[in-house]
């Protein structure tokens, strides 16, 4: 958890860390569930460049990247030589997992910026 001040001494933003057991667990067994099928690549944790796009109207504390629980990719290897900080290219299917401290209008807000995105297609567990 990490809290950065902004210009009012005041105001705080926070973000807390979403994970649990049974998240984690669902998030792997996801993973591995997905993995089987040789057509696509799962990535968990991944941030999906948004720099591009106005967050201001998806009521979001997200400033230039989101992260999807899990996010699914046309198959790939892994990048080398370097590896991949913050994707531009968008996935073709994100999966979130609800937590514990996890409001549904949370999830419904990272679903419109993820339509917004292009992402075909958006699964709650």
């Amino acid at each position: 958890m990490y809290i950065e001040a902004v210009d009012d001494e005041t105001e705080f933003e926070e973000d807390v860390d979403m994970g649990s057991f049974n998240h984690g667990y669902v998030q792997m067994r996801l993973g591995i569930l997905l993995n089987q099928y040789s057509e696509y690549t799962p990535v968990s944790e991944l941030s999906l460049d948004v720099s591009g796009l106005d967050l201001s109207q998806f009521d979001l504390r997200a400033k230039d990247e989101i992260k999807p629980d899990i996010a699914l990719y046309s198959k790939r290897g892994l990048s080398r030589p370097l590896d991949i900080l913050k994707m531009k290219e968008m996935p073709v299917s994100v999966i979130e997992i609800l937590s514990p401290k996890q409001g549904t209008y949370d999830i419904l807000a990272k679903f419109r910026l993820y339509f917004e995105l292009v992402i075909r297609s958006c699964w709650l567990v």
